[in-house]
């Protein structure tokens, strides 16, 4: 599939994005762009002051909803860095990164296990 306004290809990078939104969602109830179309396309996210969360978590967040989808991380990297977020080991080769790191069969599992170590979890 092609995206019709810009002409270039849609891949699973775009999975990645929606997976940001939804993190983002997860923790802190809201959309990370709220509705301005010109903070998705300059990729401004910001976080609440009082946020609970490590600015490691922040961090991916970010790169998770970087614009560009070609520097954005595939599933396979995201997948390593929530898991080494977690202090856990990764089940699965991380194709992308390096050749010995591993990432998990679900990364949504693995990220919603990180926000609800971080504060009460309101998903169990």
């Amino acid at each position: 599939m092609i995206d019709l306004y810009s002409e270039k290809p849609l891949t699973s990078k775009l999975d990645v994005w929606a997976l940001g939104i939804m993190l983002y969602k997860l923790c802190f109830y809201t959309l990370p762009f709220g509705e301005s179309s010109l903070a998705i396309q300059s990729g401004n996210v910001t976080f609440p002051t009082s946020s609970p969360y490590s600015e490691e978590l922040h961090n991916l967040i970010r790169y998770i909803l970087t614009v560009e989808p070609d520097s954005r991380p595939d599933i396979f990297q995201v997948s390593h860095l929530a898991h080494t977020l977690a202090k856990r080991k990764c089940p699965v080769q991380n194709l992308h990164v390096c050749p010995d790191a591993h990432c998990p069969h679900s990364v949504t599992l693995i990220l919603i296990f990180y926000v609800c170590t971080e504060r009460s979890c309101p998903y169990v």
